[in-house]
């Protein structure tokens, strides 16, 4: 079916529809004819945008996931994977077009536990498995990422990946402490982007607004959300130079507070 002319342009137009019944019956054939071998999965992915679409067809359906849309969700995961398989050249044009494939699939996997239709974790199960043949220390990351859930990591323990129970357990705890060493990282990155314009704004002991210093009958008082922030005390003269300098202050204000309170939820760091 796929040789005949124009036969694949129309099922790739079809599969690309924002209708559910046309993508459905579309993909269905896209996988049908990618399953039969891997010459035919080449086939599929030598026609222009088809990797794109079934892409694009992933992540439509990803949050849809009941009746047919369920199963345009399941066929393209399936196409997709038949493609990567077929050699290590299509498994890597499958990751550059799908370069957040994985989390797709380990996110259905999550939605089962939550109480998702059990097709789409089969589905993702069945993809994430072709993958890790692939592509196994890609897919263990992303399978013992905090946010897969129980269901993705039990499969760090299935065929083909096999983990002992210790090495997954060691690997999502590993996962985890980057998770939380990157979002920190995120933080003070971007605290110390605010921070340049503060600088240029805070003078010692004058109000940040309109730059009257302390002094008799004049008592400058720190701004209360940052007071505890890397940075220090930014000062006002009175609650009318606080409002007005808001605007300006307000990134700075609140990646200091969230520092302040990353540190103190970190406590004190321990050597290994």
């Amino acid at each position: 079916m796929a040789a005949a002319p124009g036969v694949l342009p129309l099922l790739l137009r079809d599969a690309a529809s924002y209708d559910h019944r046309n993508a459905y019956i579309a993909l269905t054939a896209l996988k049908t004819i990618c399953a039969l071998g891997a010459p035919e999965a080449r086939q599929v992915a030598a026609a222009p945008g088809a990797v794109e679409a079934l892409a694009a067809a992933l992540r439509r359906w990803r949050s849809s996931l009941d009746g047919e849309r369920l199963l345009a969700f399941h066929s393209a995961a399936d196409a997709l994977a038949s493609i990567a398989r077929a050699d290590a050249a299509h498994a890597q044009k499958v990751a550059a077009a799908v370069p957040d494939m994985l989390q797709l699939l380990v996110g259905a996997l999550a939605s089962g536990d939550r109480g998702g239709e059990s097709a789409a974790v089969d589905a993702a199960v069945c993809a994430l498995s072709a993958a890790a043949t692939e592509a196994p220390g890609a897919v263990a990351a992303a399978l013992a990422a905090p946010s897969s859930g129980p269901r993705a990591r039990a499969l760090l323990q299935q065929p083909p990946l096999s983990l002992p129970a210790e090495a997954a357990g060691a690997l999502a705890l590993a996962a985890s402490k980057e998770a939380a060493l990157q979002s920190r990282v995120a933080v003070l990155g971007a605290l110390a982007a605010a921070a340049g314009g503060e600088a240029e704004a805070a003078r010692p002991e004058a109000c940040v607004a309109c730059g009257q210093e302390a002094g008799p009958g004049m008592r400058l008082k720190p701004c209360t959300g940052c007071a505890g922030g890397p940075a220090g005390r930014v000062l006002y003269c009175g609650a009318a130079c606080q409002r007005a300098d808001w605007k300006r202050h307000k990134a700075f204000c609140k990646l200091a507070a969230a520092a302040a309170k990353d540190d103190a939820a970190a406590g004190p760091s321990e050597d290994c």
